[in-house]
């Protein structure tokens, strides 16, 4: 599997090298919470109301920081997502998917994906690569919206000046509409929305122009939350493809014990000890897709094509009562169909917090 690209990674070591802000997680999370207003039960603009930005860049960065404090409250937990199974989960229809289907394993955490597989787009540096999929429980204002924060988020591009010189794209589920609608329609009329929402009127450009960049951000959109919904779906399955990367956990551990007690040194040595914990990753890293990775490694993709998957629901137990949802997964059809990978097995996999 590809290496995974982890913004908050970069996004700590862009602090530490170049805003030289000289700050352990744990600070960071605290200077976070203080400046969200986290402590206050009625939301997390009071830290931020002084901010002399546009509405646009004040919504942007409230969104970032909430993102990294509630990342690394849930454990920095980071899910990779290989190549083919995202092509699967675009290629998955949703219908009878409701809002009991979609666990969430922590309040927060990032979805990895593929290079190429999504952009986002920045009026002033053009588009951006996506990075990854931050996916958490709304905070206090935004539960008024939604149900389920979701943002796509890039990484700088040749345009950009600096590592913050980024894209992001936000929206949200909401699960009334969702059981009411089905995932489908409801992700196609929150994503215009919302979306639509982030192009502000200053940017320069007409009417007909802007349209056509709603219409492809919600696209995008649209994609990245299907991503979302079917890891949501398959993280509570039996049988998921879904393991633990040892490498990164024994990583992991070496980072903390270099973060132990950083807070007491003085900061020259701080600085020192610090770089060398900036340098790797304090997430808890899953890799999704690992085996089906190898299994088509053997297939050649110029001989083939997809055969679209779905999820299905089915009533079993004593008198059909209890709902199961079931996934029927896409499959790469060829024309000798006898030889086709067993995609149904993997490894039994629970989340443990």
């Amino acid at each position: 599997m590809q290496k995974p690209r982890i913004h908050f990674d970069n996004y700590l070591e862009h602090q530490t090298d170049v805003l030289n802000m000289n700050w352990t997680v744990s600070e960071c999370q605290a200077f976070w919470r203080k400046t969200l207003g986290l402590e206050k039960e009625d939301g997390f603009h009071h830290g931020l109301a002084n901010v002399q930005e546009t509405v646009v860049d004040v919504s942007i960065a409230q969104t970032m920081m909430q993102n990294c404090y509630s990342f690394v409250d849930s454990g920095c937990q980071v899910f990779n997502m290989g190549q083919v199974v995202c092509e699967q989960y675009l290629n998955t229809g949703l219908e009878g998917v409701t809002s009991e289907d979609l666990v969430m394993p922590y309040d927060c955490f990032y979805m990895a994906i593929p290079p190429g597989l999504l952009r986002c787009w920045n009026w002033e540096t053009g588009y951006h690569d996506a990075w990854g999929i931050y996916v958490r429980w709304p905070n206090y204002q935004e539960k008024r919206l939604v149900d389920l924060a979701i943002t796509l988020q890039a990484g700088p591009n040749e345009n950009s000046i600096s590592f913050s010189d980024d894209a992001i794209h936000w929206a949200g589920l909401k699960f009334k509409e969702i059981d009411a609608k089905g995932v489908e329609k409801s992700i196609g009329d929150l994503m215009m929305t919302s979306v639509g929402a982030q192009i502000p009127e200053t940017a320069g450009v007409d009417d007909i122009y802007r349209r056509i960049k709603r219409t492809e951000l919600g696209d995008v959109m649209t994609k990245a939350t299907r991503l979302v919904v079917n890891l949501l779906c398959d993280l509570d399955r039996a049988g998921a493809d879904i393991v633990e990367d040892e490498v990164q956990k024994k990583r992991r551990k070496k980072r903390l014990r270099l973060e132990e007690g950083l807070e007491r040194y003085a900061p020259v040595k701080k600085r020192k000890e610090l770089d060398k914990a900036t340098k790797i990753s304090i997430s808890s890293l899953w890799r999704v897709g690992a085996e089906l990775e190898t299994a088509f490694k053997r297939r050649n993709p110029n001989e083939g094509f997809w055969v679209k998957g779905h999820r299905q629901v089915y009533w079993t137990g004593a008198g059909r009562l209890i709902r199961t949802l079931l996934y029927k997964r896409p499959r790469w059809q060829t024309g000798d169909d006898g030889e086709q990978p067993d995609l149904n097995s993997g490894n039994t996999y629970e989340i443990v917090e």
